[in-house]
């Protein structure tokens, strides 16, 4: 009986050890930026790149980075075409408040 207690003891001490530590907390980390939005990310391409977006306000598709202008507006802007299978887009992005903001063409889907 004593040797079945003395086998007992240590086991007991080892499951009270490990019950003192609480388990790690995780926690989200607050000093991750942000990912950048499509329109970010479109205006950081250079001119004349061609950059896969798996996400975009097109679905699946490969952006053609053209030129930065001035709009009527004297907001910086940067021209882009989407391209996903046999479909075209054109649009801009445009600096507003310091945020680049997605501007879609609507001259295009007017009859020619």
């Amino acid at each position: 009986m004593m040797r079945r207690l003395l086998f007992l003891l240590p086991a007991l001490l080892l499951t009270g050890c490990a019950g003192r530590y609480a388990p790690a907390m995780l926690s989200a980390d607050s000093s991750v930026a942000p990912a950048p939005s499509f329109a970010d990310q479109v205006a950081a391409l250079p001119e004349g790149s061609t950059q896969y977006f798996a996400e975009s306000p097109f679905g699946p598709s490969t952006i053609e980075a053209g030129p930065l202008y001035l709009s009527g507006l004297g907001n910086e802007c940067r021209s882009a075409r989407a391209a996903s299978g046999t479909m075209s887009h054109r649009f801009a992005v445009c600096r507003e408040q310091d945020a680049w903001r997605f501007i879609p063409t609507v001259f295009e889907s007017m009859p020619r």
